[in-house]
């Protein structure tokens, strides 16, 4: 397998702008753990294809999903008394102004938080914002639940800490590195009993 170098040095140049980024952002808003909404990037995606494929409705419903199954296991951390509360819905996916946003030609970038209105017994209704970890959380865990329903990786999560993630090679990639590696194996399997019986 060819190394490319275009390619990495197209991720080294992304990782430092958006280092830097993040920093600017640290500043104007104080800092990073006073945000409530965390950046996600997608690789390899337009913002008309955003639009025109439905993606943000199939992002939304996912994502909507996981957080039911996520307070489900957390209900206190989401705001809840009891662990009884109906599924979150699209609605409680919220972006920020001004995204999502095509970062170059092969990025878009998307700054969210989950929100959503709560209403104990006896209590007045609040609107209420997951913590920035919490939403970081579900995201990473439910990176390739994402990637199933809109067809694009997330190459970055950006909230308190960054944390980017390398691009999985295509399907047939891994065939044929797998394949070869398991044929490598048994051939040098081979090869060392013909030598041992021949000594």
């Amino acid at each position: 397998m060819r190394f490319n170098i275009e390619l990495f040095v197209r991720i080294l140049i992304l990782q430092l702008t958006l280092t830097r980024s993040a920093l600017t952002d640290a500043v104007v808003n104080g800092a990073l753990n006073e945000r409530e909404d965390v950046r996600v990037q997608f690789y390899m995606l337009q913002l008309d294809q955003w639009t025109s494929a439905g993606l943000e409705a199939k992002f939304k419903a996912t994502l909507a999903q996981a957080l039911t199954g996520y307070c489900m296991g957390n209900f206190t951390i989401c705001g809840f008394n009891s662990s009884s509360f109906e599924n979150f819905t699209a609605a409680s996916v919220r972006f920020s102004p001004g995204y999502p946003a095509n970062v170059d030609s092969h990025y878009l970038n998307l700054r969210l938080s989950i929100a959503y209105s709560l209403q104990q017994p006896g209590e007045n209704e609040i609107n209420f914002i997951l913590p920035v970890a919490d939403t970081t959380t579900i995201i990473e865990n439910n990176r390739m639940k994402l990637y199933d329903a809109i067809g694009h990786y997330i190459v970055y999560i950006d909230a308190q800490f960054a944390q980017f993630y390398s691009i999985p090679p295509p399907h047939f990639i891994n065939l044929v590195v797998v394949s070869a590696a398991v044929g490598f194996t048994l051939l040098l399997t081979v090869v060392a009993l013909t030598m041992r019986k021949c000594a």
